[in-house]
């Protein structure tokens, strides 16, 4: 859904955090995004999108983007586990990330 709206009014947005995206964006669309700042989350045993599909983008948009230092991509290697010790869902590392270094965006 990330994508999806990015593309569909990427002049709506400032700037955006996308995670482990189910949509893998085409070079051209990549293009119109060339002057936002993006940041990718991806898992490294991610069930839904294979984690090459996801390096692609990465890799693409570093190519394409005018403001390379302004791209980040965080990739968690191994499961993430709540302090519990249960196995956390996408959610879980997703507040791990922005607790850790969202402001490194601004």
């Amino acid at each position: 859904m990330a994508w999806r709206l990015l593309l569909r009014k990427p002049n709506f947005y400032k700037k955006a955090l996308i995670t482990c995206a189910n949509k893998i964006p085409f070079k051209n669309q990549l293009k119109i995004l060339s002057d936002k700042p993006i940041w990718l989350v991806s898992a490294k045993k991610d069930s839904i999108i294979p984690f090459p599909s996801q390096r692609w983008t990465w890799n693409m948009l570093r190519k394409i983007t005018k403001i390379p230092e302004l791209c980040r991509w965080t990739v968690f290697p191994n499961d993430v586990y709540c302090p519990d010790g249960k196995k956390a869902r996408l959610t879980h590392m997703l507040a791990k990330v922005i607790t850790y270094d969202f402001q490194l965006l601004e």
